[in-house]
């Protein structure tokens, strides 16, 4: 054994009382303690393994083996088809004879199994043959005569292997001893192996008598202990946890989905702000451009005014000059001086009338420079703006088009696990029916004593 920490115990075979290989057959339907057509030896093993033939030396199977060899001495009985809790109170071990499937016993001695049809000797009716296919559940060749065995070996096909002598292997067993011959079971087979005193068929039988005794019913046994019932219960247990678990992927999906959607719109909500900013903040920049062309004319045409006051200036202060040096020329007195005097007061004044003029310009001229520059300042600034904007409105619109993708996505998910419901469920349905019918059927068959 190896624990769940990895450590080995070894344990010798002698001490082992049972062990249980395949924990999962704890938890698998109830079957009846033949799990199916096969062979009963008289040591009180049973080994499902469909048979051909026997003749009066040995058992011949479908499928033969060095590895076995039964001979028709240590034959008991041979099953035909999975006997069934119907079966119970009509099977004999004691005697030898014929178990039709309808439950009929037909008392005789065994002579042959061979191409489908089994013959037996009957003191009152002679020799009389049965069709395998149509007639015959099991023939009971003679009685058990008791295992004597040390181990008793289950396997997965439903076969009981009784063994005096039981050799463990790395990942297989090995049974000796008539009719085994070094009989190899691989571990993935084992479902359990029991040591000492195993239990023989008869009394896994009678446990199952005492069932029906203790008040079960031979309906709730029949249905109990039917392959197609088993089959059909199973199939809807499998079903059932396929549509739990299918349940909590749809709802999972149903969530996501609706997460999806919320986040959808506000993806979608943020993308078109994104162009509606970016439409805003382009006609806001193409305001800001027109401004800065605005200003900058106004700046152009004070710049030319600012010139030509210049201009202006300059020659107001060459005629003052020109007045004085004609004043400096005339005389003391006279018409002459007065005439010279008047034209310099003249030019003075023009000369200042320019300077303030001038300075008037200037500081029309500085007014527009401050207007261009702010102009220039704001378009700038609107000229960033926009390009971040430009730059988010396309990273809105693949967002968006990311959180469709996921949201149609879940709704895909959602919708094919819904799908799937409907089918699971009728399926579930179909079994239901089947399960009906088929309860229905066994009660219709014990009421006519079938």
């Amino acid at each position: 054994m190896v624990g769940a920490d990895g450590a080995r115990l070894d344990i010798p075979l002698d001490e082992v009382r049972t062990a249980s290989i395949r924990a999962a057959d704890l938890a698998a339907p109830k079957r009846w303690v033949l799990g199916g057509a096969g062979v009963l030896t008289v040591n009180g093993s049973f080994l499902v393994r469909p048979v051909r033939s026997i003749d009066g030396t040995k058992v011949t199977f479908e499928t033969e083996s060095e590895e076995l060899l039964l001979t028709t001495q240590n034959t008991a009985a041979v099953f035909f088809h999975p006997p069934t809790g119907l079966d119970l109170k009509h099977l004999r071990f004691d005697r030898p004879g014929v178990l039709l499937r309808s439950r009929d016993f037909m008392e005789g001695t065994f002579h042959s199994v061979e191409k489908g049809v089994v013959t037996i000797e009957s003191l009152l009716l002679g020799r009389r043959s049965f069709s395998i296919q149509n007639d015959v559940t099991a023939v009971f060749v003679r009685k058990m005569v008791g295992s004597g065995s040390v181990f008793s070996v289950r396997t997965a096909d439903g076969s009981r292997l009784q063994c005096k002598k039981l050799e463990l292997a790395e990942g297989r067993v090995y049974l000796n001893g008539s009719p085994y011959r070094h009989f190899q079971i691989l571990h993935e087979q084992l479902v359990a192996i029991r040591h000492g005193d195993p239990q023989s068929i008869a009394e896994l039988i009678d446990e199952r008598r005492k069932i029906l005794n203790a008040g079960k019913s031979e309906v709730v046994v029949a249905m109990e202990d039917d392959p197609q019932l088993i089959q059909l219960t199973g199939k809807r247990a499998l079903v059932l946890k396929m549509q739990r678990d299918l349940t909590t992927q749809v709802s999972q999906a149903r969530k996501d989905w609706q997460r999806g959607q919320q986040s959808w719109s506000q993806k979608k909500g943020s993308a078109h702000r994104a162009k509606t900013n970016l439409s805003r903040t382009r006609n806001q920049l193409k305001a800001k451009e027109r401004m800065v062309t605005s200003a900058q004319r106004t700046l152009s045409q004070s710049q030319r005014d600012l010139d030509e006051k210049g201009k202006r200036l300059k020659m107001a202060s060459q005629e003052v000059d020109r007045a004085r040096l004609e004043f400096g020329r005339a005389g003391a007195e006279g018409d002459a001086r007065r005439r010279a005097e008047s034209t310099l007061m003249d030019a003075e004044r023009n000369r200042k009338n320019t300077e303030r003029s001038l300075s008037q310009v200037k500081g029309i001229h500085a007014r527009h420079l401050a207007r261009v520059t702010g102009a220039q300042n704001d378009h700038r600034a609107a000229l960033d703006q926009a390009r971040k904007i430009e730059e988010a409105e396309p990273i809105a619109w693949r967002e968006l088009a990311e959180a469709l993708r996921t949201r149609d996505s879940a709704k895909r998910t959602h919708d094919v696990g819904s799908a799937h419901l409907r089918e699971i469920a009728g399926e579930l349905r179909s079994l239901d029916e089947k399960l009906r019918q088929r309860g229905e059927s066994l009660q219709a068959a014990l009421r006519a004593g079938k």
